[in-house]
């Protein structure tokens, strides 16, 4: 994943904004203080995009803590925990770890954490693929 940030211009009779070709897949992540971060699927050439726009290619590194904090990471994480409340209860999770606590190896737990896993991997992909990891 490519990641890029850059200002929305407004201007009369349009609105200046990054340039994406269509065969390009682009996520919009956040909108802080009048920057945009997105990431693309493909490199985006320089000499296309609109000057006002100060569009910036920016390392995955800089881009992470908005990432982590951003609407699309933070549904992923709903949609996991919701996942794994249509099993197992919060009641039931408690139960199952002081079961847990007493021994280490008991099947309840086990196959709640190996669901739980399990879970958190199929999400994981869909995160991957949209460049939040």
């Amino acid at each position: 994943m490519y990641y890029y940030q850059y200002k929305k211009i407004i201007k009369e009779n349009t609105t200046l904004q990054i340039i994406i070709p269509e065969n390009v897949k682009s996520y919009q992540y956040d909108e802080i203080n009048g920057i945009t971060y997105i990431g693309c699927s493909q490199k985006l050439n320089s000499d296309e995009q609109h000057i006002e726009c100060e569009v910036k290619e920016i390392e995955y590194a800089k881009i992470k803590p908005i990432l982590e904090n951003c609407y699309l990471m933070k549904n992923i994480n709903e949609t996991i925990i919701n996942d794994i409340r249509k099993k197992y209860s919060i009641d039931d999770e408690f139960n199952l770890i002081k079961k847990a606590m007493i021994n280490k190896n008991d099947i309840e737990y086990l196959e709640m954490q190996k669901y739980i896993n399990y879970i958190k991997n199929l999400h994981k992909t869909t995160k991957i693929e949209i460049g939040l990891i």
